[in-house]
C-alpha cells in the first residue's frame, strides 16, 4: 500500500526509521568508509567534514554479521539514533549530517533505489 510510504522531499518533516538487515559481514571501518563514499556521490563534502563524519560513524557503527539489523531512527528535530540489534549504539545530532547520511537511501537517484521502499517504517 503506497499510502504507508512517504515521498523523500516530505520525509524529513516526520519521524521515521530506516531498517537494514545485513546479508553479509562488514566491519565498522567498511561501513563508515562506504557511507562517506556514498555521501560524496551526492554532495561536495570537504576533507575536514569527511574526516569528521568518518570519526562519528566509526564511534556509532558496530561490526555487523550476517542477519544483524541496524536501525537508523530519524526524529524531525534532525537527530538520527542508531540501533544495532535493538541496542542503541550512538547518534548523529547535526541536522546537515543526519540528512546527508540518510540521503544515501533517500536521494532521488541513489544506487539503492530498488530497495528504498522496503527500508522505511513510519513512526507514528
Amino acid at each position: 500500500n503506497d499510502k504507508e510510504y512517504l515521498y523523500p522531499e516530505e520525509i524529513f518533516k516526520t519521524n521515521f526509521s530506516l531498517v537494514i538487515n545485513y546479508n553479509m559481514n562488514f566491519d565498522k571501518d567498511e561501513l563508515s568508509k562506504s557511507s562517506i563514499e556514498e555521501i560524496n556521490r551526492y554532495y561536495d563534502v570537504n576533507k575536514k567534514d569527511q574526516n569528521s563524519y568518518y570519526i562519528q560513524l566509526m564511534s556509532i557503527f558496530p561490526d555487523v554479521k550476517k542477519d544483524d539489523i541496524i536501525e537508523a531512527k530519524y526524529s524531525k528535530n534532525g537527530i538520527v539514533s542508531f540501533y544495532h540489534n535493538k541496542s542503541l549504539t550512538g547518534k548523529i545530532t547535526e541536522l546537515e549530517f543526519s540528512q546527508k547520511f540518510l540521503d544515501i537511501w533517500l536521494y532521488k537517484d541513489n544506487k539503492y533505489k530498488s530497495m528504498t521502499k522496503d527500508l522505511f517504517r513510519i513512526n507514528e
